[in-house]
């Protein structure tokens, strides 16, 4: 197996598809398609797709203690972990609703 070594300021891929694979060409690391989707994969498995509603994620989205989740022009809504507490942290105008048919709180 011959290796490709490119060093360049910028790498340009085109083409209509576009699959990235590892070297044996049995396991596709990434896929772009014109007009549509790019997919990154685990092991083989889809886990992050981008579609017309922005992105899709299968399984966990894992973060360390101390990232947040931000949300809204100004990041007014704030969903967060500190390794002893966890926050829902709303800031912007107006008020945080919770929207459901039924709301159910158990103390764990």
């Amino acid at each position: 197996m011959h290796h490709l070594r490119l060093q360049a300021q910028w790498l340009y891929l085109r083409g209509t598809n576009v699959v990235v694979q590892n070297s044996a060409g049995t396991e596709t690391l990434a896929s772009f398609t014109e007009n549509g989707g790019a997919v990154f994969y685990y092991d083989n498995s889809a886990k992050i797709a981008t579609d017309t509603n922005g992105i899709a994620v299968a399984g966990n989205v894992d973060m360390p203690d101390g990232a947040k989740v931000l949300l809204g022009d100004s990041d007014d809504l704030k969903l967060y972990h500190d390794a002893s507490n966890s926050y829902i942290e709303d800031s912007g105008t107006g008020g945080l609703k919770l929207l459901t048919t039924q709301l159910l709180l158990k103390n764990a």
